[in-house]
């Protein structure tokens, strides 16, 4: 099945004020020329010059620029100096897009299979570029990110090993990996617990076996502590979040959206209230 691209072009404008690194361009440039070198057999230079120009095609197809007919020799060859032109410019055409431009280009580029999805949002997330591909049944869409106050008190207070299950928890968000979605954020809760309760003597207990104790120490409202201790516990039971398992997850995407956003809540108002005793 092709997949289609939802393009919602008002949030993808925003990113204008936005400005993607060079380097970052650069590694996409790369990617997509290792794939493109990949899928013409590499030392094949016709079929590597035609995917090429598909590429560069589809970057001056949304910068505006004019499509570059592809001409060969008459003998299905092509010349040296069109061979060289399509070297360099698939690196000239990448680079002189705008952040607005790239996103929907590497849309694009997933899309026919020049770009690996998780690999290109993984890219976005080392250059801190603002924006995720993200992929539906049938389609390909583009989120927009705002970095909030929540992510910046996540980002400077939050304990290091909470910070790379946050990290986690939104690579199989991207994946559409819900049960690692509740795997990784169970896990954040556990270790906010030991960290809240702050003695050596829980330090290799599960939540379960020290979860009274971290309700003493917790500064959260009780309800929301025993909320925490039932994610745990769904964490436990449901299949493949924290046993393997050959059955299929309970967890839906919606539900996986707000563990991830509402353990950092947690993570935060913890830290805080610890903070501030």
């Amino acid at each position: 099945m092709k997949l289609g691209i939802y393009l919602d072009l008002k949030a993808i404008n925003s990113l204008d004020k936005e400005i993607a690194p060079d380097e970052m361009k650069s590694f996409i440039t790369r990617q997509i020329i290792n794939n493109a070198d990949d899928r013409a057999a590499q030392s094949d230079d016709v079929h590597r010059v035609i995917f090429y120009n598909s590429v560069i095609n589809s970057a001056n197809n949304i910068t505006g620029r004019p499509l570059y007919v592809l001409e060969g020799d008459g003998y299905g060859f092509y010349e040296p100096a069109e061979v060289a032109w399509h070297d360099g410019e698939i690196s000239a055409a990448i680079r002189a897009m705008s952040a607005a431009e790239i996103l929907e280009f590497t849309a694009e580029m997933v899309r026919q299979e020049y770009l690996n999805l998780e690999s290109t949002n993984d890219v976005f997330k080392t250059f801190n570029f603002g924006a995720r591909i993200r992929r539906s049944p049938g389609r390909l869409w583009v989120e927009v990110l705002e970095f909030t106050d929540l992510d910046q008190e996540i980002a400077e207070s939050a304990h290091p090993n909470i910070r790379m299950l946050f990290e986690r928890a939104e690579h199989c968000l991207d994946r559409e990996d819900y049960a690692g979605v509740l795997g990784a954020t169970a896990s954040a809760m556990e270790a906010l617990a030991k960290e809240t309760v702050g003695t050596e003597s829980v330090a290799n207990q599960t939540l379960g076996a020290f979860f009274e104790c971290y309700k003493k120490a917790s500064k959260l409202p009780k309800p929301v502590a025993d909320y925490i201790l039932s994610i745990y516990k769904k964490r436990n039971t449901d299949a493949n979040a924290g046993h393997g398992s050959l059955g299929e997850s309970t967890v839906t995407r919606d539900e996986a959206v707000f563990l991830f956003n509402v353990t950092k809540a947690f993570v935060a108002c913890e830290n805080a209230l610890r903070d501030s005793a």
